[in-house]
């Protein structure tokens, strides 16, 4: 029975699947590199996961920030929840985007931005202005 070697594209006579041990062999190879490859991408992104520094991100505040917490995370003049920048990442969405079943979306609560105002100076990255904003 005339085949096709499926490695090497070569016209055999034979039952094997392979034209000779030396394909057999190559094609094990391949099969052994894109095993291991993927293992060795796995575990390079989950060390990436897992030694990625958490604080990158600064959520907005869960409940309402007091004068006191304020005080306490201050450093300097500039509102201690978004660092001065008067905007903090949103919590619902991924750079604007909601994914889902294969699908996204633009976020309705940050309008598609990725960020939405700080709660806590409402804006002015000010930390007076977030010291008025939690007495009241």
């Amino acid at each position: 029975m005339t085949r096709i070697c499926p490695n090497c594209h070569k016209v055999f006579d034979g039952s094997k699947k392979y034209c000779s041990t030396r394909c057999t062999r190559d094609v094990r190879r391949q099969r052994l590199q894109i095993i291991l490859g993927s293992a060795l991408g796995a575990l390079v992104l989950a060390f990436a996961i897992y030694t990625a520094p958490s604080n990158g991100l600064r959520p907005e505040p869960r409940w309402p920030v007091s004068a006191f917490e304020l005080q306490q995370l201050a450093h300097d003049d500039s509102c201690p929840i978004c660092v001065g920048k008067a905007k903090v990442d949103c919590k619902v969405c991924i750079d604007g985007k909601i994914f889902y079943m294969g699908t996204s979306a633009a976020c309705s609560r940050c309008s598609g931005n990725g960020w939405i105002i700080c709660p806590a100076c409402k804006g002015s990255g000010k930390l007076a202005d977030a010291m008025a904003a939690a007495k009241t």
